[in-house]
C-alpha cells in the first residue's frame, strides 16, 4: 500500500467518524526565547532549521544546519514528542535522526542516531559537538535502536542523564480485521505480521560536556503488540520515567475504529534507581483502556503524581470512545484513569500536549483537521475545555509540535508535513490563542525556489526554543 493510499485512507476514515463525529523552562537568561528550531527529518539528510524570533513573535528563518544523520520522512508518516530536546540550564541542543544510518561512523546499518549540538546564545547558530573524538570526523551516536522519536534528560546527584524512545515502527490495521491488512511496515519485514525486536527500545546515556557516553538498553518492547515509544519524560521531580506507545491503531473502511481490531497504547510509569551500573529503570507498570490506540504525546502534572496524554485512534464498535481524546493517568503503584475528555471536533486525532510554564493551561494539537485546543486546570487531574481553533492557511493533515515562549506570549504550531509552515499566535493574560496575521510562516528551506516540498521529502520533526 502506498503512503499516498494510507494518507487518503486516514483521512477519509477520520471524515467518516466527523458525519457519524512540556512545560518550557527559559535556559538563555531571559524572560523570552530568542531563538526556535524544528528538524526536517530529511531522508537525504536531516537538518536542524534555525529561526529567529522577532519582537512581536515573527520568524525568520536564520539557518539550516546538517545533523551529519538521516532523517525518515521517505517511510511515510510517523509520530513522536520531544524528538528535539534542550539540557536544562545548558546550551546543548540534542536531537534524534530517525532514519536508517547507512554509512555513519559508529552507528549500526539500519539504527537511528543522536546529533549533538550547542547553540550559539548570541546568534542562535549551532555547532555540532563530535560524539567520537577517536575518528577525524564528526560523528553522531548510535540511539542505540531503530527509529529514535524522543529524547528526554534530568540531572541526577550533580550527573546529566539522557533517553532515547526507539519506535522501530508505527503499524497500522486496514479493513475490518486484523487479518485484512498491516500497513506502514518497516521495509524488509514481513507485511503481514509486527517484528519481534529488541531494537523498539529506551536506551540510555550519561551526559557529560556535550557527549553522550555508556549507551545502555534500558527497556525493550520485543513483540511491538502495543507499540513502540511515542514519548518519553522524566518527571519534574525527577523519580520516575514516563513512556507512551503507539499501540496498533485501526483504520476501518468505515471510518469507524473497532475495539477487537485495535491493539491499545500504553502508558508505561517507571521508577528511577541509580547504581555503579549507571541509570536503570524498575517497578515496570502500565495503564491500557481497550478502545485507546494512537497516544503520542502526554505532559507530567507538575506534582509527578499524574500525566495528560492525547490519544488519536479511539473506537467506535461496539462503543464510541469519544469522550477519551484527553486522558489523566495517575503514576503510583497501580496507573489508573482519573479523568478524560473529549478533544472537539471527535475523530480529529488528538496528538500532542503542553502544559505551560504556570502548570495551569494544557493545550492538545490535532493532526487532520489542525486544531489546537485549551483545556484550563482547575486542580492536578482537572480538565476544563476553554477554546478550539484551527490553523489559518492549514492543508489537512498537518498539525504536530507546539512550543510557547517562557513569558507566555506566543505560541508556536509546526505544519510538518503538508504545508511545511509555522503558525504563529498572540497569547492572552487568559491563554487564549489569537494567530498573527503575519501566521503562518513558510518556512523557506522547505520551499525551494518557492516550491513546497513534499511530505516524503520532509516531515518536521519537534519544536523547541532558547
Amino acid at each position: 500500500m502506498s503512503k499516498l493510499t494510507l494518507y487518503i485512507l486516514f483521512t477519509l476514515s477520520l471524515i467518516s467518524i466527523f458525519i457519524s463525529i512540556s512545560s518550557c523552562d527559559s535556559i538563555n537568561g531571559f524572560d523570552r526565547e530568542e531563538f526556535l528550531y524544528t528538524s526536517s527529518n530529511d531522508p537525504s539528510g536531516n537538518t536542524i532549521i534555525a529561526l529567529s524570533i522577532g519582537p512581536q513573535g515573527q520568524l525568520t528563518q536564520i539557518g539550516n544546519i546538517p545533523t551529519g544523520g538521516v532523517g525518515d520522512a521517505d517511510d511515510g508518516d510517523f509520530d513522536g514528542q520531544n524528538s528535539l530536546h534542550i539540557i536544562p540550564g545548558t546550551t546543548y541542543l540534542l536531537a534524534v535522526n530517525a532514519g536508517d544510518s547507512n554509512g555513519e561512523v559508529g552507528v549500526t546499518e539500519g539504527n537511528g542516531s543522536i546529533s549533538v549540538f550547542q547553540i550559539d546564545s548570541k546568534t542562535g547558530f549551532l555547532n555540532r559537538i563530535d560524539q567520537d573524538p577517536s575518528t577525524p570526523s564528526i560523528d553522531n551516536i548510535d540511539s542505540g535502536g531503530v527509529r529514535p522519536v524522543s529524547i528526554s534528560s534530568y540531572n541526577i546527584e550533580g550527573k546529566n542523564w539522557v533517553i532515547v524512545g526507539n519506535q522501530y515502527h508505527n503499524p497500522v490495521f486496514v479493513g475490518n480485521s486484523r487479518v485484512a491488512g498491516l500497513a506502514n511496515g518497516r521495509p524488509g519485514d514481513s507485511g503481514d505480521q509486527i517484528r519481534i525486536t529488541d531494537l523498539r527500545n529506551i536506551t540510555a546515556f550519561e551526559f557529560i560536556d556535550g557527549v553522550l557516553f555508556s549507551p545502555r538498553t534500558l527497556v525493550v518492547y520485543e513483540d511491538g503488540l502495543n507499540g513502540g515509544p511515542a514519548n518519553i519524560s522524566f518527571s519534574p521531580d525527577g523519580l520516575k520515567v514516563g513512556v507512551s506507545t503507539w499501540g496498533v491503531p485501526h483504520f476501518a473502511e468505515d471510518g469507524l475504529p473497532d475495539v477487537e481490531v485495535q491493539l491499545p497504547s500504553r502508558i508505561y510509569i517507571y521508577d528511577i534507581s541509580i547504581s555503579e551500573s549507571g541509570l536503570d529503570l524498575i517497578n515496570e507498570r502500565f495503564f491500557e483502556k481497550m478502545g485507546i490506540a494512537g497516544t503520542i504525546g502526554f505532559s507530567w502534572s507538575p506534582d509527578s503524581e499524574f500525566v495528560y496524554a492525547a490519544n488519536a485512534n479511539l473506537a467506535q464498535n461496539p462503543v464510541s470512545l469519544e469522550d477519551f481524546g484527553v486522558t489523566v493517568v495517575s503514576t503510583g503503584e497501580n496507573p489508573a484513569l482519573v479523568n478524560n475528555s473529549e478533544v472537539p471536533p471527535f475523530g480529529d486525532a488528538a496528538c500532542w500536549t503542553l502544559l505551560t510554564s504556570d502548570e495551569q493551561r494544557l493545550y492538545i494539537a490535532s493532526f487532520a483537521l489542525n486544531i489546537v485546543s485549551y483545556f484550563e486546570l482547575s486542580s492536578s487531574s482537572g480538565l476544563s475545555l476553554i477554546q478550539s481553533l484551527t490553523r489559518q492557511e492549514s492543508p489537512i493533515l498537518d498539525t504536530k509540535d507546539m512550543f510557547m515562549t517562557h513569558d507566555s506570549e506566543y505560541f508556536y504550531v509546526n505544519g510538518p508535513l503538508m504545508s511545511h509552515t509555522i503558525s504563529i499566535y498572540g497569547v492572552d493574560k487568559e491563554g487564549l490563542l489569537n494567530e498573527a496575521e503575519f501566521s503562518p510562516f513558510l518556512v523557506p528551506s522547505a520551499h525551494p525556489d518557492d516550491v513546497n516540498v513534499s511530505p516524503e521529502s520532509q516531515a518536521f520533526l519537534g519544536l523547541v526554543g532558547y
